[in-house]
């Protein structure tokens, strides 16, 4: 939940902090700024998180839950990069193939196709593209299988914004 806030804050030029003492509790605090007149419209967030030797990236988002698709989205948003979001498998592969991509961001256990399907048919179109796939099953997964399925790097839920930009700039660097 506090990954989906902090897309939301953000999104809306907030800061969340946080205060915490063992044995006592935590608190958050979300601050938003105050616009000059109720007509004005706030500024968008300033991007941050993309490094600055790495280009922002045009990302696909893959994951059958919505809300993780947002929270996702979001933080690679507030990164500084663009996104499209797919709802599936079928509908992330129609859209790769019709569409540049510098990224693929992939759920492994989907419904129908699943993210090895979509990693596989993405590298098959486009070898060039990273595919990062992220997984809540903690399983291990040998570095044989990912090269089979196509799959650059692997992330695990939950996530973690940093963690999220962080494999992002780095696979761009190293596929630049």
């Amino acid at each position: 939940g506090l990954s989906m806030t902090f897309g939301i804050v953000s999104r809306h030029g907030g800061q969340i902090e946080v205060e915490s003492e063992p044995g006592k509790g935590t608190q958050f605090h979300l601050r938003f700024p105050v616009p000059a007149s109720p007509l004005t419209d706030l500024p968008a967030p300033a991007p941050r998180g993309v490094a600055a030797e790495t280009e922002p990236a045009r990302c696909l988002v893959v994951d059958d839950e919505e809300l993780v698709r947002e929270m996702l989205g979001d933080v690679l948003a507030h990164g500084g990069h663009s996104v499209v979001l797919a709802g599936g498998g079928s509908e992330a592969i129609e859209r790769f193939k019709a569409e540049p991509f510098d990224l693929v961001l992939t759920d492994l256990g989907m419904p129908g196709v699943t993210g090895w399907q979509v990693a596989r048919a993405c590298k098959d179109a486009r070898p060039d593209v990273p595919v990062l796939l992220v997984t809540g099953w903690g399983v291990e997964l040998s570095s044989e299988e990912l090269a089979t399925h196509g799959v650059d790097a692997v992330l695990s839920k939950p996530l973690k914004v940093d963690q999220v930009l962080n494999a992002v700039a780095s696979l761009r660097r190293k596929h630049a």
